[in-house]
């Protein structure tokens, strides 16, 4: 099911519940129910918030997530299924306690104990701990998937293994609108379950991976497992649940796959087969993650094609220059939320490879900006220093109109923080010459002199403008060269800090793909 048919399904409490929770940041009036189901859809289907609630958590999280996912329209009956999830954490735990956790020479024992250390200190992890544990991984190569295996290691049971576990974190799905009990079941929405999938790196669903591994040969299956560090023996059955067990990605297991391998098994499956290594497995991802092949044999694409595709481009009022330079302002995950909101583009890439399969795309700055939610657009305005009220049409006409006469040289810069993204165009403020921009600095340094002089700094650039949004803190940042490789974390930290000290003089509170951090009153 799609999410907006979910939520038009909810009891008209539940449905303002989970407004007044997640629509607080930008309406503080009673809404139609069509504008509040559409301001709830897109709040609720954005990569980050989805990122945000399913990232770390206890087990059994990943089990209820796991189950769904992998489930008929990703519902399963609230009868038993306590029992499913109970079941299928036992055989994480299983998992987990083998000696070693996985074949592959990785120092899973080292990510074991930094992930106790984050856990024992406030039994859950917060954003600067989150972003050291992803550091983490990537330096020891270990995935997101992999660390799921980890976590229900007998050395972390005294944090999640209790006879409240299961109810904490489907309560905590439900509140946050991931999970939905619809009459006598629980379900997943469909646009939940791919920006999940992505949020793990997962990229395919078991059913769609399992379709890949069909169409490998015998070979191609041992290679993949031998890659892994597995045992290689067996049917070409076993090997499969072999790979399916043992949580492979995808990607990888294509990856250790030959050209040649490659490019029969694109053909098996109906996509193209030409190109580099790295853009056939590309082709391969994206023809299963779009279930491409199961629309070929049932030769009913023909009628979907017609009706996606767009025989006339719609006309443009700027040049791809400024829409490039506006696009250009949103995040990664925003601009994903546009592609995967659009027909027949592909989501993947890196961000400068999504802006340009926008700019190349047959729609509109109009159509391609209604795609955003309405705290992506809110944060957009507020950046070019635009009134980021009103309905989302007035808020997309008044980022057209700001950009109509744009060229290179009059680029956009917000009137408060004038730091260009590019640092050659424009120096950097030294920290040393900071106090004559910012005039606050000399009494903060005085009256919080527990903080570092980049702490000092924004607390000061903050008193002054009274918010500060996370794009606006990556400038300020850029700006006066502050040495924080993660303004997030490290903001998270400074706020850690005040309130050791007692003095609990920022908020912070989450607007779409970002925070906003405000000044108390």
């Amino acid at each position: 099911m799609r999410l907006r048919d979910i939520l038009l399904q909810l009891p008209e409490e539940a449905l303002e519940g989970l407004a007044r929770e997640r629509l607080s940041q930008v309406t503080d009036i009673r809404l139609p129910q069509t504008v509040l189901l559409d301001e709830l859809a897109e709040v609720l289907g954005s990569s980050a918030y989805v990122t945000i609630h399913v990232a770390l958590r206890h087990p059994p999280c990943f089990a209820i997530l796991d189950l769904l996912m992998n489930a008929p329209d990703h519902t399963l009956p609230t009868e038993g299924f306590r029992q499913k999830v109970q079941d299928a954490t036992e055989r994480m735990v299983s998992l987990a306690n083998r000696s070693p956790i996985f074949p592959k020479p990785k120092n899973y024992n080292l990510y074991l104990k930094m992930l106790y250390e984050a856990w024992d200190y406030e039994q859950n992890i917060d954003p600067s701990e989150a972003n050291l544990l992803r550091v983490l991984r990537e330096e020891l190569g270990i995935s997101l998937m992999e660390h799921f295996v980890i976590e229900h290691h007998s050395l972390l049971h005294r944090f999640w293994r209790n006879e409240q576990a299961y109810e904490e974190e489907r309560n905590h799905l439900r509140g946050a609108g991931i999970l939905f009990a619809i009459e006598n079941g629980y379900v997943l929405p469909e646009e939940t379950v791919v920006l999940i999938r992505r949020a793990w790196g997962t990229e395919l669903s078991e059913q769609q991976f399992r379709r890949l591994l069909d169409v490998l040969s015998n070979e191609d299956l041992r290679r993949i497992l031998e890659a892994e560090g597995l045992n290689v023996s067996g049917t070409a059955e076993e090997k499969k649940s072999r790979i399916l067990e043992n949580y492979v990605l995808p990607r990888d297991a294509l990856a250790s796959l030959r050209i040649d391998s490659l490019r029969e098994s694109a053909r098996r499956l109906g996509c193209r087969a030409n190109g580099a290594k790295e853009e056939v497995i590309e082709n391969i991802i994206d023809w299963l993650d779009n279930d491409e092949d199961l629309k070929a044999q049932a030769t009913a694409e023909t009628a979907a094609t017609e009706e996606k595709k767009i025989s006339v481009s719609e006309p443009r009022e700027l040049s791809n220059e400024a829409f490039g330079d506006l696009l250009g302002r949103l995040t990664n995950d925003s601009l994903y939320d546009i592609l995967s909101r659009l027909t027949d583009l592909r989501k993947s890439g890196t961000k400068e490879e999504r802006i340009k399969r926008l700019l190349e795309s047959p729609f509109s700055e109009h159509t391609i900006l209604m795609k955003l939610n309405n705290e992506a657009l809110h944060d957009l305005c507020r950046q070019l220093g635009l009134s980021p009220y009103g309905p989302k049409e007035e808020k997309i006409a008044r980022l057209v109109e700001a950009y109509r006469n744009f060229t290179p040289q009059s680029r956009m810069i917000p009137p408060d923080l004038s730091s260009p993204s590019n640092p050659e165009s424009e120096p950097t403020v030294p920290l040393q010459t900071a106090a004559s921009q910012l005039p606050r600095l000399a009494s903060v340094r005085a009256e919080f002199p527990f903080l570092n002089e980049p702490e000092q700094i924004v607390l000061s650039y903050l008193i002054d403008f009274k918010s500060l949004t996370d794009p606006e803190l990556e400038k300020l940042v850029q700006r006066f060269a502050l040495p924080w490789i993660l303004p997030k974390a490290q903001m998270a930290d400074l706020v850690k800090t005040l309130l050791a000290q007692g003095r609990n003089i920022i908020h912070v509170r989450g607007l779409g793909d970002h925070n906003i951090y405000e000044l108390a009153s």
